[in-house]
């Protein structure tokens, strides 16, 4: 009983499913303690720890360290000494202080905690290369409150994660291969197709060029998917770098709507730009906020019905801009919502609407990541069957240049 408590405490306050609160049983006598008594509650704190649960600790595989208010080290578990790198003994009667466990470790945890103590969440999580990088541990720091706002200490925990990290690393690297040889291929079977198309070496006859159409836009389809791939490849890998520079939003929006207009034609779908007041403080990576752009344009367009409209539009707000694409279509269920921006998603559409047309579920992913870089946020807000809007909100440039430089 007391080992499940225990997980079960650990747990909630690490993914903070529960208000702040002591981890262990505290009698009610200590639910409204005051400042004055917080050296009973540490000593309580520590004989809890100590006594109660010692074997259960010893056992958990995750390393532990908890600290109190003092900086003193109240458990030390044998997991986490060896990924801190400290060979003693340790003993909670000796009283050594976070300041010479980190002296004697491999990870300066005095740093990370006192970071924690500065955030006002309480919580911080990194993951560190250690041994040359032949080892990876995830950190994550949470300050222990009792009766919600009094702290009584700092709980460490570490995950040797090293596995799992060249796991992720060797398929990713697997996959840049891959991507990279589907693309070297398809830059010139799109040019070919183009050609052809454009009967540059001939003429085609009506169903010769019907065929050549669809082969020249499924190589493009493949094209975007692999780009996706790159992408995603890229924003793991820490390889995109944000160019930040003015941008007139007007001339970017007439641009993206170009791209879009062949297929919203062929669904007679109407794209209208709405932006009542010229901008010019937007400061972002052009490039990029075209790729964003082209890909919530692109969805409108997918996943609204025929003969229907979509409007891209953006406004300036104190301090920030907003740039918002809406569509009239089927919309989006609550609980695809929950997914909508998570990788590989695919959204739950009936079987009546017609034109039901699946992507990779990369996109939109890929578009939160990318807003993300630029300090920015992305929300949704959809009534099934009755459209969607999708709001970008970016920092103004003095903002940005601030974010940029912290």
């Amino acid at each position: 009983m007391a080992t499940l408590q225990l997980l079960r405490s650990i747990n909630a306050v690490m993914e903070n499913e529960t208000s702040p609160t002591m981890m262990v049983p505290m009698e009610k006598s200590f639910e409204h303690m005051s400042c004055e008594r917080m050296s009973e509650t540490d000593s309580m704190l520590h004989r809890l720890w100590n006594n109660e649960y010692d074997t259960v600790i010893e056992n958990v595989s995750d390393g532990i360290v908890l600290v109190d208010l003092v900086d003193r080290i109240r458990v030390l578990n044998q997991n986490a000494s060896k990924l801190l790198g400290f060979h003693g003994a340790f003993d909670a009667s000796s009283e050594m202080t976070l300041g010479e466990l980190t002296r004697s470790s491999k990870i300066d945890l005095e740093e990370l905690v006192n970071r924690v103590k500065l955030t006002k969440k309480g919580h911080l999580k990194e993951t560190l290369f250690l041994n040359k990088r032949t080892v990876v541990c995830e950190v994550e720091i949470k300050m222990l409150y009792l009766d919600r706002n009094i702290p009584i200490g700092t709980m460490c925990l570490l995950r040797d994660v090293s596995k799992q990290w060249n796991e992720a690393h060797e398929k990713a690297e697997f996959l840049s291969i891959v991507a990279h040889e589907l693309f070297n291929p398809l830059t010139p079977m799109k040019e070919g197709l183009g050609l052809i198309l454009e009967e540059s070496i001939g003429v085609l006859n009506p169903v010769q060029k019907q065929c050549i159409g669809v082969v020249y836009e499924e190589v493009n389809r493949l094209s975007r998917l692999v780009n996706d791939l790159l992408d995603i490849n890229r924003l793991d890998a820490g390889k995109i770098r944000i160019q930040r520079s003015a941008i007139d939003i007007h001339p970017l929006i007439k641009s993206v709507i170009a791209s879009n207009e062949k297929r919203a034609a062929e669904k007679n779908i109407t794209i209208f730009e709405n932006i009542p007041h010229p901008i010019f403080d937007l400061y972002a990576d052009q490039d990029r906020m075209k790729q964003v752009l082209i890909n919530l344009l692109d969805n409108a367009v997918k996943y609204s019905p025929t003969s229907s409209s979509v409007e891209i539009g953006a406004i300036s707000k104190t301090g920030s801009i907003e740039i918002t694409v809406t569509d009239r279509g089927f919309g989006i269920s609550k609980s695809d919502i929950k997914k909508l921006f998570q990788r590989f998603a695919q959204l739950n559409y009936p079987e009546h609407i017609e034109n039901r047309e699946k992507g990779s579920g990369l996109g939109l992913s890929i578009v939160k990541e990318i807003i993300k870089l630029h300090h920015g946020k992305i929300k949704v807000q959809s009534e099934y069957g009755r459209g969607s809007r999708f709001t970008i909100t970016l920092p103004k440039r003095k903002k940005a240049r601030h974010h940029e430089n912290s």
